[in-house]
């Protein structure tokens, strides 16, 4: 007999929206805005130059630009810079300049799963939570979802331990709650951890191996899901 599902954690990028929003969108978006955010802030005091304070290369405006832009470009899971990014972010989405594009199907698992919904992403609480409050097809979903983990509140994606935190936090045993992601390393983490998953296969994800793709559920959207 298959395992009541308790909680939906979802991964976002490759998962419920496509991933080059992320690398087509996001990224070049807080890139163009970076010198402006550090010339404007960098020095000041205020509560975004205490962010940028965090990254160790802070001898000068121009040396931190670099520094921060060679993480972006090496996609580095740094959780300073994943607040940095929602910050900048924030401001796209207040303008209207970026729209979150969540696939329909997990929009209708959000809003229609009587099962609470959780997000689990390297991306802050704070730009997940703005992604979500600006859907394009959707307006904001925030109220549908239960609650949010970034990498300050539960640890690194590819690691069990993060997922045990994540199940003591629920309240629920682990393997009622079905972890969705596009990534097999997240899932295997997560599988250690003693979770349910599930693969998400959506266009323009990277290749899957053979063995990976016999080992975890696929899933080409969440229509099945309830």
């Amino acid at each position: 007999m298959q395992q009541e599902v308790k909680a939906y954690l979802l991964d976002i990028e490759g998962t419920v929206c496509p991933i080059s929003f992320v690398h087509k969108q996001l990224f070049p978006y807080f890139s163009s805005r970076l010198g402006h955010v550090i010339a404007t802030h960098f020095g000041t005091g205020d509560e975004i130059d205490a962010v940028l304070q965090q990254f160790p290369a802070v001898e000068s405006a121009t040396v931190l630009q670099d520094y921060i832009a060679d993480l972006v470009a090496r996609d580095v899971k740094d959780a300073t810079l994943k607040s940095l990014q929602g910050i900048v972010w924030a401001e796209g989405y207040s303008s209207g300049e970026i729209e979150s594009p969540v696939y329909s199907d997990a929009i209708r698992l959000i809003k229609e799963t009587r099962v609470p919904v959780y997000i689990y992403s390297s991306g802050s609480v704070a730009a997940q939570k703005q992604m979500f409050g600006h859907v394009k097809e959707a307006g904001d979903l925030c109220p549908q979802l239960r609650g949010y983990f970034d990498i300050p509140s539960a640890g690194p994606k590819m690691e069990a331990s993060s997922y045990k935190k994540i199940v003591a936090e629920l309240g629920v045993e682990a393997k009622s709650v079905l972890f969705l992601s596009d990534n097999p390393r997240e899932l295997h983490a997560a599988r250690a951890a003693g979770l349910a998953t599930g693969l998400a296969l959506r266009p323009g994800n990277g290749p899957v191996s053979a063995a990976d793709q016999a080992e975890f559920t696929g899933y080409t959207d969440f229509s099945e899901l309830k």
